[in-house]
């Protein structure tokens, strides 16, 4: 981490309320949402304290915009979450930053090419088809729940090259809730908990139970010559004689990525269909005119234009990650401000999309604001982030949150239990809706599964 060069900027206000040795920790760790949306307030940069780190949150879109598009070369992607997600992923590419991750992208980068995503479309809806065939009229479903297990076994066959069982998702996912966890409290706690021996033990025996889950599939795969056309693959074709721990961790880092995000956005979005009537009328109608009984492929795609407009709107009013970081690298000026080099950086994508001035009523969720026939310009818009950080499977995360959402909505209707319709957001490494239960009702009397277990 480079050391400050010069005097920290004169000219940046500080938030309010910050308390000897945590700083501004107790509303970070209670409430961060609402406090970045406050401090706001206080200028397009201002100065928090991360406990007794200062760090210059980011607020205005055009400031934001230039660090991470016109001036990304500027900034590493650093910070404390960030640094911390090796312990969850090992070396992967997530937590890798400057020429590391170029050379990581490199590896990954065939896996992702748009051609190959889309011939995927047959495996994800496979995948879903195999969870929601269960379900039962009346039933009580966690949805976080379940669209993790059917982004599991997607990303997981994509990874591996062959099907995993749902026991491998239901292991996965406990594991990764303890270990997002344990980092988002050692992130925003002024102690250093790692030190702690109860919670180091606890924290190494997830990471090794993962290890191990993981692991074992990578060990199916080098053994399996047949296994081809999956990310595992697509890195031999680029360095036959892997390190397999380098294996794991990039297993492990496109999993998560695969996996975590889509289920807490896709749960987002059923809450709030199930809140806006008429956007699920709308939608289903989409999903009836396109498809008939045709299973979804990706040449449906481009006849989907609602079902993204849904994504755009849950992405922007649930955007699943509360504060991204970056961290100078030479002395580098950001709008009026010059920022010494090792200065670390924060925005928070929710709260500028939340920003009045930029959406109307930003609380609402309204689809229909990014129809192209708006007479305002689009306010700026990037929930993968932008530049050379921005998330390696953005395309993959869009064709999986089409097909998902077009192959429930074929067959299912979700509401809200008794008691569930009220959601609260809870902010760990990501947001996640706190208690969601909803009941599944088949929109048809016998679901057509000939015409959705094809390829």
């Amino acid at each position: 981490m480079p050391k400050p060069t010069a005097a920290p900027p004169p000219n940046v206000p500080t938030v309010p309320g910050a308390l000897p040795v945590i700083g501004h920790l107790g509303p970070l760790a209670y409430h961060p949402l609402e406090f970045l949306l406050a401090a706001r307030r206080h200028g397009d940069i201002a100065k928090i304290h991360w406990g007794r780190l200062p760090v210059y949150l980011v607020s205005s879109a055009p400031l934001i915009h230039h660090m991470l598009l016109d001036k990304d070369d500027a900034y590493n992607r650093s910070g404390v979450l960030l640094d911390r997600l090796e312990d969850v992923t090992g070396p992967g590419l997530v937590a890798a930053h400057g020429k590391e991750h170029r050379r990581q992208k490199s590896l990954l980068n065939p896996a992702f090419h748009t051609n190959r995503l889309n011939t995927l479309t047959g495996l994800m809806r496979e995948e879903c088809d195999r969870v929601i065939t269960a379900w039962k009229p009346g039933q009580v479903i966690d949805p976080e729940q379940e669209m993790f297990t059917i982004a599991t076994l997607a990303a997981s066959r994509y990874i591996f090259g062959a099907p995993v069982g749902k026991d491998f998702a239901h292991a996965f996912r406990p594991l990764l809730s303890h270990m997002f966890t344990e980092v988002a409290l050692r992130a925003r706690m002024p102690l250093k908990l790692e030190n702690i021996p109860a919670i180091t033990r606890r924290f190494a025996n997830s990471r090794h139970r993962t290890d191990d889950l993981i692991g074992s599939e990578v060990r199916a795969f080098l053994k399996d010559p047949h296994r081809t056309r999956c990310v595992l693959s697509y890195m031999l074709q680029h360095n036959p004689r892997p390190d397999t721990g380098e294996l794991i961790a990039q297993a492990a880092t496109v999993l998560i990525g695969g996996t975590e995000t889509a289920a807490s956005t896709l749960a987002w979005l059923w809450h709030e269909l199930a809140h806006h009537p008429a956007a699920e009328q709308r939608l289903h109608h989409e999903i009836d005119t396109v498809l008939g009984d045709t299973p979804i492929a990706a040449d449906h795609f481009p006849q989907l234009p609602y079902t993204q407009l849904l994504i755009h709107e849950t992405l922007r009013l649930h955007h699943p990650t509360w504060v991204n970081f970056r961290q100078t690298h030479a002395i580098t000026e950001l709008g009026t401000t010059t920022l010494p080099a090792g200065t670390t950086l924060a925005y928070s994508l929710p709260a500028l999309y939340r920003d009045p001035t930029l959406y109307p009523k930003p609380r609402h969720f309204d689809p229909t604001r990014w129809e192209s026939d708006q007479p305002q310009p689009q306010p700026p818009f990037f929930p993968f982030s932008a530049g050379s950080y921005k998330c390696i499977g953005h395309n993959y995360a869009q064709i999986l949150l089409r097909t998902l959402i077009t192959t429930i909505g074929f067959r299912w209707t979700l509401r809200h239990t008794p008691g569930h319709a009220v959601v609260k957001e809870k902010a760990r490494l990501t947001v996640h809706p706190s208690k969601l239960r909803m009941t599944v009702t088949p929109r048809r009397a016998t679901p057509n599964l000939t015409a959705c277990a094809g390829t």
